[in-house]
């Protein structure tokens, strides 16, 4: 098993556990669903920089990249997050 995570859990670990998941083999947009769904507050900020890391790994075309990018494109449009708020709402909580 393996924990990724960092201070308020909204961009750095879930991207870290983003690419774990890439590498176990999940499918990208399958990966940013089970993701969100176990942390509602993720953005998964750093995905596509996970994914540079991935298509680099696998050799893959430029289509397929393409194709992949424009599907978590697809997902980040149908899925927002006011991130602004989450952080201000944790450091609030933080300060309290």
């Amino acid at each position: 098993m393996v924990f990724t995570h960092c201070h308020m859990g909204i961009n750095r670990g879930p991207s870290a556990g983003y690419a774990v998941l890439l590498g176990l083999g999940w499918d990208p947009v399958e990966a940013l669903a089970a993701i969100r769904a176990a942390r509602p507050t993720a953005n998964i900020w750093y995905a596509e920089d996970a994914l540079a890391w991935h298509f680099e790994r696998t050799g893959a075309t430029r289509a397929e990249r393409a194709t992949v990018l424009a599907r978590v494109a697809q997902w980040r449009a149908e899925n927002p997050l006011d991130v602004v708020r989450i952080i201000r709402s944790i450091r609030l909580q933080e300060a309290s």
